[in-house]
């Protein structure tokens, strides 16, 4: 329904990114009828060193521990911020100054209140004018 909505504008700027995208990289492309300036393409694919983390403690058998929750909750607040500066990073170069919706990975992919509240912290500082 989105890609619908944007129209042929959004699609043409979808086929020309250069893929693969890195992980937690942000990308703008022309927005078309949904968004006249830009629409940001947002990878959040968790980088290997999450993927590294969760064999490790699998290996281990860590999965459960107080330690395996605490190094989980540190990465997903990590993620956050590294996602969110890479957003904003994007659509200052682009200089733009509004954004709909400046917080990602905060439904489905199911973090924690601690590592929403740090993704918010760095929307919040990308915000602020120096």
């Amino acid at each position: 329904a989105v890609r619908r909505a944007a129209g042929a504008s959004f699609e043409h700027g979808l086929r020309s990114l250069r893929l693969p995208l890195a992980p937690l990289s942000a990308t703008l492309v022309e927005g078309g009828a949904l968004a006249p300036m830009a629409v940001a393409m947002v990878v959040t694919t968790p980088p290997r060193e999450v993927l590294d983390l969760l064999d490790e403690m699998h290996i281990s058998g860590d999965v459960g521990s107080a330690e395996h929750a605490s190094r989980v909750e540190a990465l997903g607040a990590s993620l956050s911020q590294r996602l969110h500066a890479s957003l904003f990073g994007e659509l200052r170069a682009a200089g733009l100054w509004s954004v709909a919706m400046p917080t990602l990975a905060t439904g489905g992919t199911g973090l924690s209140a601690p590592c929403v509240c740090a993704g918010l912290a760095t929307a919040r500082r990308s915000l602020q004018i120096a």
